[in-house]
C-alpha cells in the first residue's frame, strides 16, 4: 500500500529552505492571503483546507473559510509549504492512528452454533 505519511515527510524535507527568498512564490510570501475566487487558490491551500475540514469538493467551502485557514497556518512568516504539509501530515498520521484502533476494535470472532459446541466435544445430535 502507498505510504502517503512518508511521502508527506520527504515532501516537507524537500520544500524546507526552498524559495524562502522569493516573495513572488507561495513558500516565500510574507504578506496576507485574501483570496476572491476558488479558481486562484493554489493547490497546496486547496489541499490543506480538504484535509482540515468536512467538505469533499473545494468549491463547497466558502472563501471566508479558506482565507481564515490559510491565513492561520501562514502567520505571515515565510515557509508556508512546509507549515501546509506539517499539518496535513499531522491529520494524516491522526486518520491513520484512528483506522488502526478500528481495525483492532473490529477483529472477527466467528459466533459458535449449539451444533459447533456439540462437534468441538464430540457429541452427535440426531437430527430429524
Amino acid at each position: 500500500m502507498l505510504d502517503t505519511v512518508a511521502l508527506t515527510e520527504q515532501s516537507i524535507e524537500k520544500w524546507r529552505g526552498r524559495y524562502v527568498d522569493n516573495p513572488m512564490h507561495i513558500n516565500g510570501f510574507v504578506g496576507e492571503f485574501a483570496f476572491s475566487d476558488h479558481d486562484l487558490v493554489p493547490e497546496i491551500v486547496q489541499t490543506l483546507v480538504l484535509y482540515t475540514t468536512k467538505y469533499e469538493k473545494f468549491r463547497q467551502v466558502p472563501l471566508e473559510e479558506v482565507n481564515r485557514i490559510a491565513r492561520d497556518v501562514h502567520g505571515g512568516e515565510p515557509e508556508f509549504v512546509v507549515r501546509a504539509l506539517e499539518r496535513i501530515l499531522a491529520v494524516k498520521r491522526a486518520r491513520a492512528a484512528g483506522i488502526a484502533a478500528e481495525n483492532e476494535k473490529n477483529t472477527y470472532e466467528p459466533t459458535l452454533t449449539i451444533d459447533d459446541w456439540n462437534a468441538n466435544i464430540g457429541v452427535e445430535v440426531a437430527h430429524d
